[in-house]
């Protein structure tokens, strides 16, 4: 069963980049080192909080046409998290592994620009889980950092903030 599944997701890749590989340029993969960014967050909780975003074992796949330019960029990485309310009230989620994708025109342009995969899982001092987990759209939000999904689902976001907030 998983074979004929493999088979078809890698038609289902190349019908998305619109090449063949006989005539493209092949893939160029790069891993790329662990990195930690901190996000002020608002918007999401009645109050502002920090993120410190680890990101490690991030690998990066670039696809070219025949004429060698970019046509889409996939990431493949794991993330884990530690929030800080203002109070000092800290949080660390379980980590999850997050799957990106950019897609460019013929004139280089993103045209699209999203990610799948747990996009937060944090155990919650009363024994409880915030989780969220499904598809965003990051051209939809710019540089803003994402804690919910456009498609799938989430839930105890007010445990979260609770927490969080103590």
């Amino acid at each position: 069963m998983k074979a004929p599944f493999c088979t078809l997701a890698a038609f289902a890749v190349l019908a998305v980049v619109g090449v063949s590989t006989a005539s493209a340029k092949p893939p160029v993969t790069t891993r790329i080192p662990t990195m930690t960014f901190t996000s002020t967050v608002t918007g999401i909780c009645p109050f502002t909080f920090t993120d410190i975003n680890t990101v490690t074992n991030w690998t990066e796949t670039d696809f070219f046409d025949s004429r060698s330019n970019l046509t889409a960029i996939n990431f493949e990485f794991f993330s884990s998290d530690k929030y800080v309310g203002p109070s000092g009230a800290t949080l660390v989620n379980n980590g999850g592994h997050f799957h990106a994708r950019m897609v460019f025109d013929t004139n280089g342009n993103m045209v699209s620009d999203y990610g799948e995969g747990i996009i937060e899982s944090v155990p919650l001092p009363d024994g409880t889980t915030f989780f969220a987990a499904g598809r965003a759209d990051f051209l939809a939000h710019g540089s803003q950092p994402i804690y919910l999904p456009d498609w799938g689902g989430s839930r105890n976001l007010a445990g979260f903030c609770a927490a969080l907030g103590a």
